[in-house]
């Protein structure tokens, strides 16, 4: 195992470092640690050893003179699509370094990404919670979406009501016919007890 070590003079853009990930032609992907990137404004970048290289992803909704997205990368799928979303889980990205293609999807207002995967049919899914106050939820809505190119859709939702007390129900006690005797400190032995097994 060859393992490099990298700092700011080799061209690495930060020492802060988050979740990296390596595309099918080799190229090094990384994110810079969320607090760098918020701070610096800065978003994942392609890193090649002496280098770092950096993209303008924007969506057309943006106007100029806005300040864009901080975008992170959460995947690169197996068609060499990078894969993502802004700082605030609310916009995802879904773009390919060598064909300029790129799509970006908004979610509804008050919407939040928990997760979003390769999907194995092709494009990515992702799991999405709707709540009113995502810190104090008492209604959420989670949302399974299919992301493929420009197109989304919703695969199915499941809302849950989080205002009455919850009540879980006990494990049921099931009797077990073995019992324990220590024979020293931190020791034990087993025999079978058969007057127990019902």
């Amino acid at each position: 195992m060859n393992i490099q070590n990298f700092t700011l003079s080799d061209g690495l853009a930060v020492y802060c470092l988050g979740a990296s990930f390596l595309d099918n032609k080799g190229r090094l992907w990384v994110n810079p640690c969320q607090e760098d990137g918020r701070e610096l404004r800065m978003n994942f970048f392609q890193f090649d050893g002496e280098q770092s290289f950096f993209y303008d992803l924007a969506p057309e909704w943006i106007k100029e003179g806005d300040l864009a997205p901080i975008w992170y990368l959460l995947g690169i799928n197996s068609d060499g699509y990078l894969y993502g979303a802004d700082l605030q889980n609310e916009i995802l990205f879904y773009w390919h370094p060598d064909l300029k293609e790129q799509y970006f999807f908004q979610l509804e207002d008050g919407s939040k990404l928990l997760n979003l995967v390769e999907d194995p049919n092709g494009g990515l899914l992702g799991l999405t919670l709707e709540a009113e106050n995502q810190r104090q939820i008492v209604t959420a809505k989670y949302h399974l979406i299919r992301l493929n190119k420009g197109q989304q859709e919703e695969v199915g939702s499941i809302q849950l009501n989080f205002e009455e007390e919850l009540s879980p129900t006990p494990p049921k006690l099931l009797p077990i016919p073995w019992t324990y005797q220590m024979v020293m400190p931190g020791f034990f032995i087993s025999k079978k007890d058969w007057s127990k097994q019902t």
